[in-house]
């Protein structure tokens, strides 16, 4: 079984759904400390626009799981607007919309949880047959372990033969300590350029930038350009 580890972050980047789509069973790691200025909440659209969902009490010492939303803020209703005004001319708008406006009518009163939603909407429009699943919901996993360690014991748990893990990882982790475990690491490389979507599109915008200009089964194939290294 091939299996993929990571936090949830909020509509993220097109290679997050290629690391979905490589795998067979992709698990949320919620149950991590919150990084502040990470990419959790945060994420860029284009014309370099910045938006943070906010959080109440943000605190590196929480877990990403117990991070609260703060609904009261006003700067939520303020994105889905912006939102609307920059690619309400795009060519899929309505459809991808509608998406956007459902996780958020969600009213998750977790980060983690409205992360995950924002994961699980795209994954499923993009037709990605990938099984998810969530580190805080399993009491097999233990959370005393950090880094490699803690990892290698989830994917014996899961009984994965490999574990594939963004290319950012490389600096992080040995294949030989997962090889000494019974367990192959690969890391996956995107080959896609940076103007696959429109001219100005830019690699690490939020997947709604791309996913407003693509159809579905566009987006699919785009997801396949990667390499496993």
């Amino acid at each position: 079984m091939k299996i993929a580890i990571m936090q949830p972050y909020i509509f993220p980047y097109i290679a997050y759904f290629q690391l979905i789509a490589a795998v067979d069973k992709f698990i949320f790691l919620d149950n991590v400390n919150f990084i502040k200025k990470g990419w959790i909440n945060r994420n860029r659209l284009c014309d370099d626009f910045s938006f943070t969902i906010p959080c109440v009490n943000i605190s590196q010492n929480k877990y990403i799981s117990e991070t609260e939303i703060d609904w009261q803020n006003t700067m939520i209703n303020k994105l889905i607007k912006t939102i609307e005004m920059k690619y309400s001319q795009a060519k899929y708008f309505s459809q991808v919309f509608e998406i956007i406006n459902g996780v958020f009518a969600s009213k998750a009163k977790h980060i983690s949880n409205l992360a995950m939603r924002s994961i699980r909407a795209f994954a499923e429009y993009f037709n990605l047959a990938t099984e998810f699943a969530v580190a805080s919901e399993s009491k097999q996993y233990s959370t005393d372990l950090k880094g490699s360690h803690r990892l290698i014991d989830i994917l014996q748990k899961e009984r994965a033969s490999i574990y594939i893990n963004a290319i950012g990882g490389m600096q992080l982790y040995s294949k030989q300590e997962f090889a000494s475990s019974g367990i192959e690491l690969k890391f996956l490389k995107t080959t896609l350029t940076e103007n696959f979507a429109k001219d100005d599109y830019v690699s690490f915008y939020s997947i709604i930038d791309v996913a407003m200009h693509n159809s579905p089964d566009r987006i699919g194939e785009l997801i396949k350009n990667y390499e496993l290294i």
